[in-house]
């Protein structure tokens, strides 16, 4: 979204984005800053664990602003498809995955009063009521040609992650998009990229961003939170080259593989501010992390984990309970693994297959699906899938069970706040105005 407003602002279009998520703002203040914009189009950013939110939200501002055209984005594959359309007319298009281009040429469009027709990656309503599927719109190649992201109307100070225990204010960033690896749970990449893309921004390009954007601009540490960060030992080489030559001295941290960086690699990067690493594992079972496509060998974890250490890194693991093939002996391997590696922080979930991944179609077809209830998709409290072995219910208990026994540890972990998260993002929105 933030690329997207600084696209508009490099256009001459008039923006205001809105995070109530961070703001914590309740549903009437948050609707009442939106018609106090007066706005002329209306950018919701929805998900799936959130879509009950989404649609009160679109309602009330049907009726509040009419005839404002309100378009959608995010990973809710349902808004694609004609039933969508038919069940929700108050909702004007919907841009398909990486949307900041289109929304550009949707705007551009809406401001010289031509229709959306041609417009690539969008489903829109014309006005007879025809739903138009325009053909998907290519990913864009050139990263670097982007603008940095809008941060000026944002409480940036606000974005806190707190298990990272990074300096704050922490300016969060992206590197790069998507990722070449194959695993079938990840809706991100698949819904928002399409599975197994991955492009990479310069790393001159982030180099500057971070000084410039980051470290001259007050931020103490930054935080990327690409699907994989570190992915290319040439271009990790020269990360560090050029946070080097830049005398680089703030804090950082990374979403990363665990199999994808030498143990001299890590210590380079150390040596240049890297303090956290985030590795996804999922389960202390080689067969359940294969049948997933994740494509990593736990002894890999072990030796990353390791590195990490000897390098004064910390790291913060995710498992998983409920992928295809999980047992309650796989179950117990994944608590006796996490209890092993004895991360700084830790993540315990539930397998939650996003509709539009391959996960969700793979288990709707063998009939693992337990519940469509869209609110209970948030990974965190409910179990909406089963396996051959166990049950929704006694995926919830090992996830009990993993907690108090990595609490019994002294550890500390994440849950609630997650799901608090998810259920929030209707709240954010971009609001572009017509050049005035």
């Amino acid at each position: 979204m933030g690329y997207a407003a600084s696209l508009l602002e490099n256009e001459k279009f008039v923006v205001r984005i809105l995070d109530g998520v961070v703001e914590r703002m309740k549903e009437h203040a948050f609707l009442s800053r939106i018609a106090a914009e007066a706005p002329d189009i209306i950018l919701l950013e929805v998900s799936t664990p959130s879509w009950d939110w989404d649609k009160k939200i679109i309602d009330q501002l049907s009726i509040s602003l009419p005839g404002v055209p309100i378009l959608l984005a995010g990973i809710h594959a349902f808004m694609y498809e004609d039933s969508f359309f038919e069940s929700h007319p108050a909702i004007t298009a919907t841009i398909r995955g990486e949307y900041e281009l289109t929304f550009l040429n949707i705007v551009q469009r809406l401001r010289e009063g031509k229709d959306l027709r041609g417009v690539e990656g969008v489903v829109w309503r014309s006005e007879n009521g025809e739903i138009v599927h325009e053909k998907p719109r290519k990913l864009l190649k050139d990263l670097d040609s982007l603008p940095w992201p809008h941060r000026t109307q944002l409480p940036m100070d606000q974005y806190i992650d707190g298990l990272l225990e990074l300096p704050q204010p922490c300016l969060q960033m992206w590197a790069s998009r998507g990722c070449p690896y194959t695993c079938g749970f990840c809706a991100w990449p698949q819904i928002m990229y399409t599975s197994g893309s991955y492009r990479m921004r310069s790393p001159e390009a982030v180099v500057e961003e971070m000084i410039s954007d980051g470290r001259d601009a007050g931020y103490r540490s930054i935080y990327f939170d690409d699907d994989v960060f570190n992915v290319g030992d040439k271009r990790m080489k020269r990360f560090v080259e050029l946070l080097k030559d830049a005398q680089w001295n703030l804090p950082w941290g990374i979403m990363a593989r665990a199999d994808t960086c030498s143990a001299s690699l890590y210590e380079n990067l150390s040596e240049v501010g890297l303090e956290v690493v985030k590795f996804g594992v999922e389960s202390g079972e080689q067969s359940v992390i294969d049948s997933c496509g994740k494509r990593l060998s736990i002894s890999a974890v072990r030796d990353a984990v390791h590195v990490c250490k000897a390098c004064n890194i910390r790291t913060h693991l995710t498992f998983m309970f409920g992928l295809p093939g999980e047992t309650a002996d796989s179950a117990r391997k994944t608590i006796d693994l996490a209890l092993e590696l004895n991360p700084d922080t830790i993540q315990f979930s539930l397998a939650t297959p996003f509709p539009g991944s391959r996960f969700y179609e793979e288990l709707d077809k063998e009939g693992y699906l337990v519940s469509r209830d869209w609110s209970q998709y948030d990974g965190y409290s409910k179990a909406v899938v089963r396996t051959d072995d166990l049950s929704a219910a006694d995926l919830e208990r090992f996830l009990k069970e993993a907690y108090r026994a990595w609490e019994s540890r002294g550890g500390t972990g994440r849950s609630s706040s997650v799901t608090s998260h998810l259920n929030s993002l209707w709240k954010r929105i971009l609001i572009p105005l017509k050049g005035r």
